[in-house]
């Protein structure tokens, strides 16, 4: 579930070696017990020193895939020797906590239409997020759109025209083959003839009309109507 990192005994300061230490003469791990965890790092299970980070385990759950690493178990605590190549998708996941910042950008040009605004700023920027907005902006749902570099994450001004009724996402971005586009566009849109669903494809993010047009099939983003 994670990474440790290793370091050489001589490297422990007096301060951690009253934690308690486990050495091998490939690294030297600092011991602690749940008591001294707070409650944040007890949620994350994850003890991090300036010597060396633990992950709190059950050591019923250790497959015979990560015993071979080494394994030091106490009452307490197991420690796992992990790269993190061998990561699996499932802990991927659990270690990055991302926002969907594509829905949240969204949620934000909801609201600030539902009040009446006549613009909104979006952060952070990012490549979705512009060409969500310039399909969205081709089709006259919202004005143009000023991308701000704040020499951080980004930041988008987008100019609202009144027009756009909703917009959103679909999550997970399920595949949707050619033959499949109108099937999710009825489901979606109120008519026909009324608002766009935003696909993934491989010629780039397009609507639905010119995915069907260029015979695309792809992943669905979102839709705006």
């Amino acid at each position: 579930m994670a990474s440790l990192v290793l370091t050489d005994s001589s490297q422990l300061t007096s301060d951690s070696q009253h934690l308690g230490m486990y050495s091998s003469p490939v690294a030297s791990l600092v011991l602690t017990d749940s008591s001294q965890l707070t409650s944040d790092s007890q949620h994350l299970g994850i003890y991090s020193s300036p010597v060396a980070s633990l992950v709190l385990t059950d050591s019923s759950q250790l497959t015979s895939d990560s015993q071979h690493l080494g394994i030091y178990s106490s009452p307490v605590a197991s420690l796992v020797l992990t790269d993190s190549s061998q990561l699996t998708s499932d802990s991927q996941h659990l270690a990055m906590v991302r926002m969907n910042v594509l829905s949240d950008a969204l949620k934000s040009i909801n609201n600030a239409e539902k009040r009446g605004k006549r613009q909104v700023l979006l952060r952070p920027c990012s490549k979705v997020i512009v060409k969500f907005l310039t399909v969205m902006m081709k089709h006259g749902y919202i004005g143009e759109f000023e991308i701000v570099d704040d020499h951080r994450s980004g930041k988008i001004v987008v100019n609202l025209t009144g027009r756009l009724n909703k917009c959103g996402v679909i999550s997970p971005r399920f595949d949707v083959p050619i033959n499949d586009i109108e099937k999710w566009t009825n489901n979606l849109l109120p008519s026909r003839q009324f608002g766009y669903v935003v696909l993934t494809t491989s010629g780039g993010i397009m609507d639905h009309e010119e995915a069907r047009r260029k015979h695309l099939g792809g992943k669905i983003l979102g839709f705006f109507f």
